[in-house]
């Protein structure tokens, strides 16, 4: 019996393109469309932070990138003053990410709504059990890739 194809790898790299596209186009409606998507989840993720920011590890996996991309789109944002890297306090081996002197002021609401309309496009006519199904299975999807990762980094 022949093997069936399946498409979920693609599918998810698709919805990644696709729903990224849509952010930056809602971004541009906002009047913020000079962020890179990239640089519009870092400013999400230090939106929701608390006020002393991010180290560097927690702010990747909030806006889910790995440690080399995240470097290099702070270093942009840094060069414009949308975020600053300072030493923590706590610990001056930690570097705590935080946002700069050009870090959007109303941010919070542009990104309340943003973040409002992404949903409502991502899941558009589906009910609340078939958003939360799709939650559930997409959660294991990442799980599953995460973990196949850390299987290969073990060999």
């Amino acid at each position: 019996m022949k093997k069936k194809y399946r498409s979920g790898g693609s599918l998810v790299n698709r919805i990644n393109r696709q729903s990224g596209r849509l952010f930056k186009k809602i971004l541009d409606e906002e009047g913020i469309g000079n962020l890179t998507e990239g640089q519009g989840r870092v400013i999400y993720a230090l939106h929701e932070a608390p006020a002393d920011g991010l180290s560097c590890s927690d702010l990747g996996t909030a806006a889910g990138f790995d440690k080399a991309t995240l470097s290099g789109i702070l270093d942009r944002m840094e060069q414009t003053g949308l975020v600053s890297r300072v030493p923590s306090p706590g610990d001056k081996r930690i570097i705590l990410v935080v946002p700069g002197p050009s870090f959007p002021e109303d941010i919070g609401k542009k990104f309340t709504r943003l973040s409002g309309r992404m949903t409502e496009l991502f899941y558009g006519d589906m009910t609340e059990e078939e958003r939360d199904m799709t939650d559930e299975l997409l959660t294991r999807l990442l799980e599953n890739c995460r973990k196949a990762e850390s299987d290969d980094s073990q060999k």
